[in-house]
């Protein structure tokens, strides 16, 4: 449904550097970064794109987050502890939910500029019956 999505960002070049190290993992890179605007994802969906939004503005409402898919358990993991390490606080370690669904691994992670950024893996070998 979604074609792409656009979040602000205080410092545009430590929201490239964090992104860059976070989505690596994931499979998806920068593919356009200038002083106006940087896009991630791949080469078929260009879908998470970040804009400098000036001082006193708004950048993160209340409740909304972004999720982001995740080829394994592993690629949770290891972007999950990238982005901690990069200066982002973790909301939820990751771990199942079978409360969500048998199929459900993640984590949930607050970048640098308060964005909740969840990270998921469903694996239909565990999809509830």
């Amino acid at each position: 449904m979604l074609d792409h999505l656009s979040l602000g960002v205080r410092n545009l070049d430590h929201a490239k550097r964090f992104y860059e190290a976070m989505f690596a993992p994931l499979g998806y890179r920068c593919l356009r970064a200038n002083e106006t605007e940087l896009a991630f994802g791949t080469d078929a969906n260009w879908a998470f794109w970040l804009y400098p939004v000036e001082d006193g503005a708004n950048l993160v409402g209340a409740r909304t987050h972004v999720a982001v898919k995740a080829a394994s358990r592993d690629s949770v993991i290891e972007a999950h502890r990238i982005g901690v390490a990069g200066g982002g606080l973790s909301a939820r370690e990751p771990g199942p939910r079978p409360d969500i669904s048998q199929a459900y691994f993640g984590a949930i992670l607050r970048d640098p500029d308060g964005h909740t950024i969840e990270i998921t893996h469903w694996d239909a070998s565990l999809a509830d019956a």
